[in-house]
Order: C-alpha cells, then sequence, then structure tokens
C-alpha cells in the first residue's frame, strides 16, 4: 500500500493531517512567545486609558511550591505597613492562570486582522461573514486588568493602601502577564530545598491532598510534589534576570539583611519580631524523615520536570 494511501487511511484519522501536525509543532509555546504576548500587553497598558497614569503598586510573592515560607514572607510584609496581602485567594479557581491562559495564544499569526470589529463595517454587518468577530485587544487587555484590580484592590473601608497576593503556583507565564498588566509592581521569588519542603509538606497536610492546578494537577505524591516545585525553580531563575524581580532563598528570611532587601524591594516597612513570633499548622511534628522510595520519587520528578521546562526554553 503506497505511503500516501496509508496516511489517508489510517494516520490522519488517528493523528490529524499531516499539514495539521506541522502547524502543531511550530505551533507550541514556549519562552519566547510568552515574552512577546507580554510586550504586546505591557505596550497597551502604558498606552491605554486609565493605566496611563500607573499608580498601582501591588506585591507578588511566587513561592516554588508550599512550605518554602511563602506564609512568612506575607506576614513580614504585612506587618506595620498599609499593605494587604492576600493569600493564595480563591487557589483552586486558578484565577491569574487562566487569565494568563486567555492571552497566550496571541501572535502575529492569531487572531487574523480581519476577525476584529470594523467600525467602517458596522452598518453592513448582515451581509457579511462574522462566525469570528473579535472586540480589539484593548478590550481584552483592559478587562483582564480591572477585573484583577477589583478582586484585589482592599475594601475601601480599610486602612490598607496597597494590595499583594502571595501564591505557590505561579511561574514564568503568570509572572510575565501580571508584570505586563501591572508595570510598577514588585515580585519576590522564594524557594527552598527540595527535600526540606516535601518533609515539611508531609508535616503540614494529613492527607497530602493539595492541587497546584486543580482539579487534574495533583500534588498527592513525592513525584507529583516534586516535578511542580522543580518547574518553578527552573522558572525563577530565569524570572530573576528581570527588573522589578527578586530571589530570596528560604533559609535567609530571619537574617536582617533579607528582611532590610524586601523592605527597601517592596517600599515597606518590616517588624523584625514578626519573624520570632511562630505560627505554625503543622499536624504531626514527628513525621518529618524521608524514606528511601520518596527520595527517589522526589528526585526522579526533579529530572523528569527539568527536561521538560527544558523544551519550553529552547
Amino acid at each position: 500500500m503506497l505511503p500516501s494511501k496509508i496516511n489517508r487511511l489510517f494516520v490522519a484519522p488517528l493523528l490529524g493531517t499531516q499539514a495539521a501536525r506541522k502547524m502543531h509543532e511550530v505551533e507550541r509555546l514556549s519562552a519566547s512567545n510568552v515574552k512577546d504576548v507580554a510586550a504586546t500587553i505591557s505596550h497597551l497598558i502604558k498606552t491605554t486609558a486609565p493605566f496611563k497614569q500607573e499608580s498601582v503598586e501591588p506585591i507578588f510573592i511566587l513561592s516554588a511550591g508550599w512550605r518554602s515560607g511563602s506564609t512568612l514572607v506575607q506576614r513580614m510584609l504585612s506587618s506595620g505597613t498599609d499593605v494587604l496581602m492576600w493569600g493564595e485567594p480563591f487557589d483552586r479557581s486558578c484565577i491569574i492562570q487562566n487569565i494568563t491562559k486567555m492571552f497566550l495564544p496571541l501572535s502575529n499569526n492569531w487572531p487574523p486582522s480581519e476577525y476584529f470589529f470594523d467600525t467602517a463595517k458596522q452598518s453592513d454587518l448582515g451581509k457579511l461573514w462574522i462566525a469570528n468577530l473579535y472586540p480589539n485587544l484593548e478590550s481584552l487587555v483592559k478587562s483582564a486588568r480591572l477585573f484583577s484590580d477589583e478582586l484585589f484592590e482592599p475594601p475601601s473601608s480599610q486602612k490598607f493602601k496597597r494590595w499583594g497576593v502571595k501564591e505557590v503556583r505561579w511561574g514564568y507565564e503568570e509572572a510575565m502577564i501580571l508584570s505586563a498588566l501591572y508595570p510598577t509592581a514588585k515580585f519576590i521569588l522564594l524557594s527552598r530545598d527540595l527535600f526540606d519542603c516535601y518533609s515539611s509538606y508531609k508535616n503540614m497536610s494529613k492527607f497530602k491532598n493539595w492541587y497546584f492546578n486543580w482539579p487534574k494537577q495533583k500534588a498527592f505524591t513525592p513525584f507529583q510534589f516534586a516535578f511542580h516545585h522543580t518547574r518553578l525553580v527552573t522558572d525563577f531563575k530565569e524570572l530573576s534576570n528581570y527588573d522589578r524581580f527578586i530571589s530570596v532563598d528560604y533559609d535567609s528570611l530571619k537574617s536582617q539583611s533579607t528582611q532590610k532587601l524586601l523592605a527597601t524591594h517592596c517600599g515597606v516597612e518590616i517588624d523584625p519580631s514578626v519573624v520570632q513570633h511562630k505560627v505554625s499548622g503543622a499536624v504531626n511534628s514527628n513525621n518529618m524523615k524521608l524514606s528511601q522510595s520518596e527520595k527517589l520519587l522526589l528526585l526522579t520528578g526533579k529530572k523528569l520536570s527539568i527536561m521538560q521546562r527544558a523544551k519550553f526554553y529552547d
């Protein structure tokens, strides 16, 4: 049987046409694509009212998974200041992840220019092909920004003048989109040793039933935990090269130099006594030691995560 006939009868019905498969390979998401999208959003934010005169200066704490000290940093930035730091708000709703996803397909090839509403042709819509009729990109960007503003801005009756968000699930894509939507935002990239994180996770979570993207992407096992943790650590190394981002290690949080760095970077005052005031949610303080099988699964998840993320940055 001829190859062309095999392709038509068997391959195409199962995998799609050869042309479709080639287009899919070209359109894969990469760090370069995300950077281009962020640049487009940044330009529109800077040229679109009411965002021309930027006054919002949110603070985003991005932690490489759970048990990396993110809540302590959240409390530090909330002490003696006028900043309201939200903590993983509506985590299962994946709000910022979904806002990010709606921007990621944007490129020079999509959407086609003819899809956007043309005011010059508005009287002839009944005679035109309008199966694909889009608002302009300015509206998409503006709606995303206004949604975030409305969600996170502190109640007007409260003393808070600024706001921020602490999250343990956001990586390169979310950070780049947020930095474009909020040109004056400050970012903190927080990380901790993988084994120490998972040991603390065992101690903290009775059922170990947390999600990094509900409901499909779970962190129920050492492998899943390590895969998520390593992806974020990899992303943070890349993000640390950008302005407005600083990297902080868990083990340095109690040092005065780190506290000064955080205060200066974010433009806040930090009460040093917060570090000494321990607030714990631990449920089993005797469950810290890792078994050999747990260590193996953690290392396997780490290795595979590094391999997969390398393709994203390639």
